[in-house]
């Protein structure tokens, strides 16, 4: 988890792209934009993820990474689910203007081999739109993480994001 808050913050797609299974990965939202694809898998959030990382002004992703925070898998686990993290991402579109998603994501990671690194299988995002911490305004778009990477993917596909 402290990898991919570091791949986002950098911000480094190839980083980023390590991080995740290509063949199981699969993502869940609670919220979705109008119009948001069925199915969001490994090609969907490299997409999104590179075209976001390429188009903003500047991106950080915080989160809470400690052993209490993420949960602690038993030594021979090769599967194990993070405790509900609590995630904010803001992305700014210009110097003055971004989005600001908060919520709550729990990640699905495997570990292939005992000496290999854990990845991630799934992500299940409950972030929301709703910030009692945050007014929205001229400068600050709250939505949720899933309005965020719909807009970039969109955007990378050459179609109108608000669509």
């Amino acid at each position: 988890m402290y990898q991919m808050k570091l791949a986002y913050n950098a911000p480094d797609v190839e980083s980023y792209r390590a991080l995740f299974a290509r063949d199981e990965f699969e993502l869940t939202f609670d919220e979705t934009p109008d119009g948001f694809a069925g199915r969001w898998g490994y090609d969907e959030e490299m997409a999104a993820t590179r075209a976001m990382f390429e188009g903003a002004y500047h991106v950080v992703l915080e989160m809470a990474t400690t052993e209490d925070a993420v949960g602690t898998p038993p030594p021979s686990a090769t599967a194990f689910t993070t405790k509900p993290l609590d995630v904010r991402v803001r992305v700014w579109r210009e110097p003055t203007y971004c989005y600001y998603a908060r919520g709550r994501v729990a990640f699905a990671l495997r570990k292939p081999g005992a000496a290999a690194p854990w990845i991630i299988v799934g992500m299940s995002d409950k972030t929301g739109a709703a910030h009692a911490d945050v007014a929205a305004g001229e400068q600050t778009a709250l939505c949720s993480w899933a309005e965020i990477k719909w807009y970039y993917l969109r955007e990378a596909q050459g179609k109108d994001a608000r669509d």
